[in-house]
């Protein structure tokens, strides 16, 4: 009876440590995402207060979807904005209105829920973009 126990508390141990661990995993071994991003509403570039993006049109409450915005630069529009997201990931493409410059395409996370941020790659520069608060 002794072996009995000795053989089968570890197995169990080692299964019930198993399905801890595989809770969280998406397929291919990772940590599935479950953040639920709020993309409407107007960010500030932290590097220049002068420099805003607009999103509107993303789902409410969905963890995935798409968006689109505008871009102001000391209150001037001067870009247009369709983006998608999915969970904390977050990609978009900004086309100049005047042609001035060629699109730029930026990618991503969201994070934060009472203050959201996005930090984000174009061209080799991160961005990062504070969701104004009201």
């Amino acid at each position: 009876m002794k072996t009995f126990y000795r053989i089968t508390v570890p197995v169990i141990a080692m299964l019930i440590i198993g399905l801890i661990s595989a809770c969280g995993k998406d397929s291919n071994g990772g940590t599935t995402d479950i953040y639920i991003p709020d993309i409407n509403g107007n960010w500030i570039n932290a590097q220049d207060a002068n420099n805003q993006f607009s999103f509107f049109d993303a789902p409410s409450q969905a963890a995935t979807g798409t968006f689109n915005g505008n871009e102001t630069q000391d209150g001037a529009g001067i870009a247009t904005i369709t983006g998608s997201f999915n969970h904390s990931k977050i990609d978009f493409t900004v086309t100049y209105n005047d042609n001035s410059k060629p699109a730029a395409t930026y990618s991503g996370t969201v994070s934060g829920t009472a203050n959201q941020k996005m930090v984000l790659k174009s061209a080799g520069k991160t961005v990062t973009l504070n969701k104004q608060q009201f």
